[in-house]
């Protein structure tokens, strides 16, 4: 895996560098990262549950990057147009 052999031969070393995994795979963090044998095998220095936005939070941090999507379609808002009849 390239990811263990640029870890283990170059990145361990260094303390400039630190590796987060996150992600919606959590069940293959854990059985490849957390509980596997290969080359990232017990190098895990903390766990950090995060828990999920939820719609509201989620609509905040948007708007605070200037961001805004509708909440129809998930099309941004300023393309909103109301449907002719």
């Amino acid at each position: 895996m390239a990811l263990e052999h640029f870890w283990n031969s170059w990145a361990t070393n260094r303390k400039d560098i630190i590796l987060v995994a996150c992600g919606s795979a959590a069940s293959w963090m854990i059985s490849e990262l957390i509980n596997g044998r290969g080359g990232l095998h017990n190098q895990v220095t903390a766990r950090i549950k995060i828990h999920p936005f939820n719609l509201a939070e989620t609509e905040r941090l948007l708007q605070s990057k200037n961001n805004v999507l509708g909440r129809l379609w998930g099309c941004p808002a300023k393309n909103w147009r109301r449907r002719q009849a």
